[in-house]
């Protein structure tokens, strides 16, 4: 059977939360962010979970890693970018698979975690993500340029699942030539590794910007109904 890790990369600063406090430390329902991350996560069959962050935030991770009740898990120095972050992390990894998921993502339910599970390990990769409902146009600065077939168009979530080899071997040539990707996705997309796809739920919702603040405490105090507990 495979054995899996979990990466969780704590180490933005939020530029687009507009506030001192990083979004994943910022209070909701009294808890931080990354409290109810770590929750969701807790159960999930793992080798160790390795949390990325910037090491003048060790101590605060730690103590919400232990009120959580998370016994095996690492902390890895966060890097100048997402992906400097998830490669740090990797490289602690020994899981035949990593699964990796935002910090400020706080409401992954068991359901989108047992579709992600189900198949994983017949694809190099396997991403979750919603589909467009509305009409989706391509636009050149205020212009439109044409309309896109929305069936063919998902917004992407986390988690994500990696065969870890492959991912290692693609974030190292990534890292090596300089390319820019937003989420891990795109490093085994870059060398034509094939991805999965599974359908998330719109409330498996990523917390960026203050507005996000009120669906959040929304999906908060109704999220038994929602993820069907």
């Amino acid at each position: 059977m495979s054995s899996l890790s979990i990466i969780v990369p704590a180490g933005g600063v939020g530029s687009r939360f507009s506030s001192e406090e990083k979004k994943q430390f910022y209070q909701l329902g009294g808890k931080p962010i990354l409290y109810y991350t770590l929750l969701r996560l807790k159960n999930v069959d793992s080798l160790e979970l390795i949390i990325g962050a910037a090491e003048e935030d060790f101590s605060r991770i730690e103590e919400i890693v232990e009120e959580v009740g998370i016994k095996n898990y690492i902390l890895s120095p966060s890097g100048r970018e997402r992906q400097d972050t998830v490669y740090n992390a990797l490289l602690r990894a020994s899981g035949d698979y990593v699964l990796i998921h935002d910090a400020a993502r706080p409401f992954l339910s068991k359901i989108i975690l047992d579709r992600c599970m189900e198949n994983y390990v017949d694809y190099p990769g396997m991403i979750c993500g919603v589909r467009v409902k509305d009409t989706a146009k391509l636009i050149n600065d205020d212009r439109i340029e044409q309309t896109i077939d929305r069936k063919r168009l998902i917004l992407v979530h986390t988690p994500q699942i990696f065969n870890r080899k492959i991912l290692l071997k693609c974030m190292s040539e990534i890292v090596s030539r300089g390319v820019h990707i937003t989420d891990e996705a795109m490093a085994l997309e870059y060398f034509g590794y094939e991805v999965g796809f599974v359908e998330s739920e719109w409330y498996n919702l990523k917390i960026t910007t203050k507005d996000d603040l009120h669906i959040a405490d929304y999906i908060l105090n109704n999220f038994d109904m929602l993820a069907g507990v």
